[in-house]
């Protein structure tokens, strides 16, 4: 997602240097504002310590959510809807060292670790390296940059979500099959017959939900049109209503499976994704209260999303 964004978004020198030897290139980082951006001439002063970069030990640039503040870098800058400025920045992966502390419960393939600045207080980035956090017009490309970072990231974690919980109940149909304990078979259980049978319907309806939202998104692209705030609305709460599902199934699953996930099997290690999973700042109440705002009609004319929020 983050190398999408990149090209979508950054200026024309900033693509021509990040992508000088071609395509193939590896982004990662943290675009949550957890450092801090002070404007110099050509760019910014950036300082700070950021968490979960997933990916970042295989990546050869790096992201980077930034507060700007102002010259003297005590006193943040706020936009005209109240918010502070926000700005993604971009720099080389030399430029960071790793804290070595991924040790969780779940996800620990991503290597989601924190990092901070590898030398000296400041690292200096090229103006032309960042973006502002909450962009909504794309630099080059169709109309889905529109989208923007509130409308990529839910993209991107809702289609993990759709994968996994599809793969925690096939997981668990293999082992309820053939297994059998002192009460005769588990899948000959009426109240386990139920039980699945509900869940299945469950995710496949939050399922549909993610399918049906991002296939009218898709349609009003294909069209022409940037998404509307309904839409944006429908892509952040599909996003956070697959999840809480996922929570529920995977933990009938769990249970069901009587031992099957204690071990390291396959569902052992997808129950702990998905319950690491849910923990992301994406899924936050506020965000979904958002949501019951805009469903309300509540914002005013031009109101627009952003990564955590509605302006207007």
């Amino acid at each position: 997602m983050e190398g999408t964004t990149l090209a979508i978004y950054v200026e024309d020198e900033g693509i021509k240097k990040v992508f000088a030897k071609g395509a193939d290139i590896t982004i990662a980082g943290n675009g949550v504002p957890r450092g801090f951006a002070r404007p110099v001439d050509g760019g910014y002063m950036i300082r700070g310590n950021w968490a979960y970069g997933s990916g970042i030990q295989h990546a050869e640039w790096v992201h980077s959510g930034c507060f700007v503040t102002d010259a003297s870098g005590k006193d943040m800058v706020f936009g005209p809807n109240g918010q502070p400025k926000i700005v993604v920045t971009h720099h080389p992966r030399a430029t960071i060292k790793l804290m070595g502390n991924w040790d969780v419960l779940g996800l620990r393939a991503t290597g989601s670790f924190d990092y901070t600045l590898s030398e000296g207080d400041e690292l200096f980035v090229p103006a032309h390296m960042t973006y502002d956090f909450d962009i909504g017009a794309p630099r080059r490309g169709g109309v889905q940059g529109a989208l923007g970072l509130a409308g990529y990231s839910a993209w991107a974690h809702s289609s993990w979500a759709v994968g996994v919980g599809r793969r925690m109940l096939d997981e668990l149909v293999k082992v309820i099959i053939p297994r059998q304990d002192p009460f005769g078979k588990s899948c000959e259980s009426a109240s386990f017959k139920f039980q699945f049978a509900q869940a299945e319907a469950r995710f496949r309806a939050a399922r549909a939900l993610v399918h049906e939202t991002w296939k009218e998104v898709s349609e009003t692209c294909a069209g022409g049109e940037s998404p509307s705030l309904a839409q944006m609305t429908m892509i952040k709460l599909s996003l956070r209503h697959i999840h809480d599902v996922l929570s529920d199934v995977s933990t009938f699953a769990h249970r069901a499976a009587r031992g099957a996930s204690l071990h390291n099997t396959p569902m052992q290690r997808f129950y702990r994704d998905i319950h690491s999973g849910t923990q992301h700042i994406l899924m936050a109440d506020q965000i979904v209260e958002e949501c019951g705002r805009a469903l309300l009609g509540l914002p005013g004319p031009g109101a627009q999303w952003t990564v955590f929020g509605v302006t207007g």
